[in-house]
């Protein structure tokens, strides 16, 4: 089993029910405001991405530097 263009997935199965991922993405899930900066854990889901991703698109430019 393969994703991100070949790169090994971990092998599936129990493993993969919980994911860890880099700082990175922690990072924008606290700017984006659905994970908390000060807690060093975070359950997020792929959709919270997306949710932020078309909440941010429908921002005004001119709301966006008070959102973010």
């Amino acid at each position: 089993k393969c994703t991100f263009g070949g790169i090994w997935n971990g092998g599936g199965g129990d493993g993969q029910k919980n994911l860890f991922v880099a700082s990175f993405f922690f990072d924008r899930a606290a700017e984006a405001g659905f994970a908390d900066p000060k807690s060093p854990v975070a359950k997020v889901r792929p959709v919270d991405f997306e949710d932020a991703a078309k909440k941010a698109c429908q921002t005004k430019l001119e709301d966006a530097k008070s959102t973010y």
